[in-house]
């Protein structure tokens, strides 16, 4: 490992540090070993609750993520005019997440049978028109450029992953550093 990599990291953990250790906290070792991360439904759902809320602000008001069966159960309950429950399964396609860029491709279905899950398809699009530099939407297929939100300049260089599966509570992910 070079010099300025070893900057780089602690530099990423200094400015990070409660963020990395709630997340570190969640790990198990054996997987990250093995290169894998395992993120759990619970570090989803409850250990970045604070951070999800802060970003999304008063338009959230809970979420629940599920992995199972190579698929992500999202439910939302979002307060546009009125609370709202939206319920969507996304399947990932792919996820380029390397010193090239960093995108994420899906495809969404509609879960379990709420009003709001009318509204996914034009919030998507809405989403997509007013940013086309952070989203692109072509019917159930979503383009997420993770390099567009301002989250991507904390992104390090040289951390590279890819998406393994979603299965029994986990999102598996590989990974490498590359330095």
């Amino acid at each position: 490992m070079d010099s300025r990599l070893a900057k780089d990291i602690m530099k990423l953990m200094a400015v990070n540090k409660d963020e990395i250790y709630a997340i570190l906290e969640m790990l198990d070792p054996r997987n990250i070993g093995s290169g894998e991360i395992h993120i759990t439904e619970e570090l989803i759902n409850k250990g970045l609750w604070e951070f999800v809320k802060e970003k999304a602000g008063d338009r959230l008001d809970d979420y629940t993520v599920h992995f199972d069966g190579g698929r992500i159960y999202l439910e939302v309950i979002t307060k546009i005019m009125v609370k709202v429950k939206i319920n969507m399964v996304i399947t990932v396609k792919s996820l380029e997440f390397d010193g090239n860029g960093h995108r994420l491709t899906f495809t969404y279905e509609k879960g379990a049978n709420s009003p709001g899950n009318t509204l996914i398809p034009k919030a998507l699009e809405k989403i997509a028109e007013k940013n086309p530099t952070l989203m692109m939407v072509k019917g159930n297929l979503v383009v997420i450029n993770i390099d567009g939100f301002m989250i991507s300049k904390d992104i390090p260089y040289w951390l590279t992953l890819t998406y393994l599966n979603a299965i029994a509570g986990k999102l598996k992910l590989g990974y490498r550093i590359i330095g």
